[in-house]
């Protein structure tokens, strides 16, 4: 629609480059660019879709992508195209197919002959040049075509010569051909759904050459409704009118967005203007208020005002299940925005004075907290009483962002330390740790009688952003029950999870008080990390009764469920532990979903930071990817998260096969701090360590990591950098040192796996490999079917060895584009290579000279040409080109 000329990899200056600022010497990078994303955001499904159907025969001759316009046809229909004409799909059995472009063929040929007969011609003679496999016609705007053209495509996709993708919108009318073909079964017709809001707010981060705010990403994606050509023209106007300004750390908007006529053409083609003034009033007040019941908009207006409207395509009619009535909204929410920030604020006040009258005393709680909102918006004071019901109805609702202005509101009226505790909670949920902090000084003085309470929280605010210098104070100046949990707290960050756990359990013990949900939730987090994750979730249901008490507290503010958000993700990270993959992930996407559609940023940020690290472990590394990605790029400042994502990123960049480019450059992870207690840290810098064939730094990496962990009986840890040095192939060095005891399938058989490749034992392993495949791992169940395959030939038993082999690549094809030592060059004939030539081959596959591996594993070059030579004999290879290919000849890559 819009051409976009810079790319995020081409822009002059980086982010990090400061820009003058002579007036306050202040640090402000250059104006942001528009890029255009280089991958595909989201449609994973209808990719795969479109794949199987290209690749396995039927009946079918073509597929019909269908949707609105702007939903992202065109831009599927390119990217399936470039994936179908490099063979670089999800099925291996697929083999690149020649693809022409019907718009660009059709250019060229009527550029020359102005012809539709000598097009028709052309296209025939395309189709018979390709023998071997069909030519793949690729066809934008197919409602568009002349009857003749669309009769030849299919003609000639009836003999299978031809396989064809059109591209039509739903709302126009697409040739009778077109709907024939697909009613007869000939044609799949695929309907493009709007893109999911954590897809909009993804590809709002793709459109930038800059770091937005979450509360902008969240803006811009809530306008688009998942529209992409909208998406990328509220990007354009944003840089095109210089509407974002910059805060000291991030970019945000927070400017009326203007009605372009671009934007318009996209998302509206009615005219307000001809609105009547009852229907203006109407659409404005249903603009200001989001949304109500129909009854209420029906009070106040006509029968025939809400029907032009209707049929003006701008109100939308819809039923909530939990409710059981109808409700009305603006449909766009676009035009919601334009329409909201057309009323001035005299009329504001005008409609709201009016609307309260409509909806009376007895209206629906949504109603009231609507109209809480607007008053706000208003400048309207509330009374005290009024401020402690619409608080406690915000926060049981979840919004914490209309709950933070009425608790401020409250606040200046003179709070008490309560208030203030609350006000210091919601900051610090949303990520505001100045003020948080501003304001718990400001409370330590003015109520020193709830000291304890206000140094506990000073200390719980340093240990969000990484330090734990307020821990003295709370160790010689709090109460005993405030000792205990930042004592605990500090612990558990530490890596002393037996001690966090003991002062965790023994407050637990005590009658039910504040401190109990945040106790439970570092009990249920140390046990995990201990390798008790059944005690864990024993934990969790024997004191759910204690959690709904103190959910129920008769404080004036509740804010039971910021503890109990975060407890439900302990919970799922304690059924990840267990082995529950599918369950953990369900626990929270469902989790995530509500977050965003709360606006609640931390808890999205943290359930997709535990989402991503489920996925890690269910084999999903390119998914686990996009979570850790997301928490990057949606920062709230505190360092638990920013510092997991950013290992987890480098991590899984270890496991990309060599021809994926790297993840957003190379992070060796060296600024994180030495104190931050992390397995998966030693397990990350172990990984760039091997890769680079630093095999003895590697080991030691690892080993220390075992022996710290060990040492503060943290077992699971010590199984899963354990398991990491079998990964790399030294089971035998690690196996004695696995001694603690543990609980859960998904440790014991990572246990397995490591006696198993350590003993020699073929029945461990595929007891290990076997659990793995039952709970989803998928990544882990193929690396252990194909070590299992080489046990199963080296003692000559062929036929279970091809049986393992055939599961290693069934599971392989289900994880992407991965590699790890254990995948390296395998297949039944590859598996004759020993571990030391694994190891040389895929240095030389790397393209290393002899003379750099026998540097970097301290051997000579002879032995290195020498090994080298029987492994190309070996895999009837010429060379390391070759030998590249050769390197998981089945994954995608």
């Amino acid at each position: 629609m819009h051409d976009i000329t810079r790319r995020r990899d081409q822009s002059s200056t980086p982010l990090g480059e400061q820009g003058e600022n002579n007036a306050s010497e202040q640090y402000v990078p250059d104006y942001p660019l528009l890029v255009e994303p280089t991958v595909l955001i989201g449609r994973r499904r209808e990719m795969h879709a479109v794949q199987h159907a290209l690749t396995f025969p039927s009946d079918q001759y073509g597929i019909i992508l269908a949707g609105p316009s702007g939903v992202g046809k065109t831009r599927l229909g390119a990217e399936i195209a470039r994936v179908v004409s490099g063979g670089k799909t999800n099925h291996a059995s697929f083999k690149p197919c020649p693809v022409m472009t019907l718009a660009s063929f059709a250019s060229q040929v009527l550029l020359k002959t102005s012809s539709e007969a000598s097009l028709i011609l052309e296209i025939k003679k395309a189709a018979s040049r390709t023998r071997s496999r069909p030519l793949i016609i690729w066809a934008d705007d197919a409602h568009l075509l002349p009857v003749q053209t669309i009769d030849l495509l299919l003609h000639l996709a009836t003999s299978n010569s031809v396989q064809l993708i059109f591209a039509i919108n739903s709302d126009e009318n697409p040739s009778p051909l077109l709907t024939q073909g697909w009613k007869d079964g000939h044609l799949q017709r695929m309907e493009l759904a709007p893109l999911l809001y954590d897809e909009c707010q993804e590809l709002v981060t793709q459109f930038f050459s800059c770091s937005l705010s979450p509360e902008t990403v969240e803006r811009l994606a809530r306008l688009a409704d998942g529209n992409p050509a909208t998406l990328r023209e509220l990007a354009r106007t944003l840089v095109d009118r210089r509407l974002l300004t910059f805060n000291g750390s991030q970019w945000e908007c927070l400017q009326k967005i203007p009605a372009t006529s671009a934007l318009r053409e996209l998302i509206y083609t009615g005219d307000c203007d001809s609105f009547s003034p009852q229907g203006r009033e109407v659409a404005e007040i249903i603009s200001l208020i989001g949304s109500t019941a129909l009854h209420n908009i029906e009070k106040m207006a006509e029968g025939e005002t809400l029907s032009d409207l209707e049929k003006q395509n701008l109100l939308e009619i819809y039923s909530l299940s939990e409710y059981g009535q109808p409700y009305v909204r603006i449909r766009y929410p676009l035009m919601r925005h334009w329409l909201r920030e057309s009323v001035s604020a005299v009329q504001s006040k005008r409609y709201l004075e009016k609307w309260s009258c409509v909806i009376g005393q007895t209206a629906a709680k949504s109603d009231k907290m609507a109209l809480v909102k607007w008053r706000l918006k208003c400048g309207i004071t509330l009374t005290p009483e009024s401020l402690y019901e619409a608080i406690n109805d915000f926060l049981g609702n979840r919004d914490v962002l209309t709950a933070k202005q009425l608790v401020a509101a409250l606040w200046n009226m003179g709070g008490t330390a309560k208030i203030a505790k609350a006000y210091i909670e919601i900051l610090a949920l949303l990520g505001d740790f100045e003020a948080a902090r501003s304001l718990a000084d400001t409370a330590e003085d003015k109520f020193t009688e709830d000291r304890s309470e206000f140094l506990l929280l000073k200390f719980q605010l340093g240990l969000l952003r990484g330090n734990h210098t307020e821990y003295n104070r709370v160790r010689t100046e709090a109460a005993v029950p405030q000792q205990m949990l930042a004592s605990s707290l500090r612990s558990y960050c530490l890596g002393r999870f037996s001690s966090a756990d003991h002062l965790a359990s023994r407050l637990l013990n005590r009658s039910v008080r504040t401190e109990s949900m945040p106790a439970l939730i570092v009990c249920i987090a140390a046990k995990c990390h201990m390798g008790q994750p059944l005690d864990a979730l024993n934990a969790y249901d024997r004191f759910k009764a204690k959690r709904e008490l103190a959910l129920e507290s008769p404080d004036s503010i509740q804010l039971g469920f910021i503890y109990s958000d975060f407890l439900d993700i302990a919970h799922a990270a304690a059924l990840r532990s267990m082995g529950q993959l599918d369950e953990s992930c369900n626990a929270l996407k469902a989790m995530r979903e509500r977050a965003v559609e709360r606006r609640q940023y931390p808890i999205d940020v943290i359930s997709s930071l535990h989402l991503g690290r489920t996925m890690y472990e269910k084999g999903r590394l390119e998914e686990a990817l996009g979570q850790f990605h997301y928490v990057r790029s949606h920062s709230t400042g505190w360092a638990y998260c920013d510092n997991r994502a950013r290992i987890f990123c480098a991590l899984i960049q270890e496991f990309l096969p060599l021809n994926v480019a790297p993840v957003r450059g190379v992070d060796d992870l060296e600024d994180i701090p030495r104190e931050y207690h992390d397995t998966y840290l030693h397990i990350a810098r172990a990984w760039r360590a091997h890769r680079r064939g630093e095999y003895t730094k590697a080991k030691s990496i690892l080993l220390s990591g075992v022996h710290a962990s060990s040492q503060q009986g943290a077992y699971a840890d010590v199984v899963n950098v354990a398991y990491e040095m079998s990964r790399m192939g030294w089971a035998k060095e690690i196996n004695s040192l696995c001694k603690g005891p543990v609980q859960g399938a998904f440790l014991t058989a990572k246990l397995n796996y490591i006696y198993g490749l350590a003993n020699e034992d073929n029945e461990s392993v595929n007891s290990a490999a076997t659990t793995f495949m039952e709970m989803g791992a998928m990544l882990y169940a193929a690396e252990a079917f194909a070590e299992l395959s080489r046990m199963y030939r080296r003692i000559s038993l062929g036929r279970d060895a091809a049986h393992a082999a055939a599961q290693a690549e069934r599971l392989l094809k289900l994880c992407g584009a991965v590699a790890s030592p254990s995948l390296n060059f395998f297949s039944d004939r590859d598996s004759v290579l020993t571990q030391r030539e694994r190891e040389l081959a895929y240095m030389a596959a790397r393209g290393l000279s002899d003379k750099e591996i026998s540097q970097m594993l301290h051997l000579s070059s002879r032995t290195v040409s020498n090994t080298l030579y029987r492994v190309y004999r070996k895999l009837l290879v010429s060379g390391r080109r070759e030998l590249r290919d050769r390197l998981i000849p089945f994954a995608d890559q």
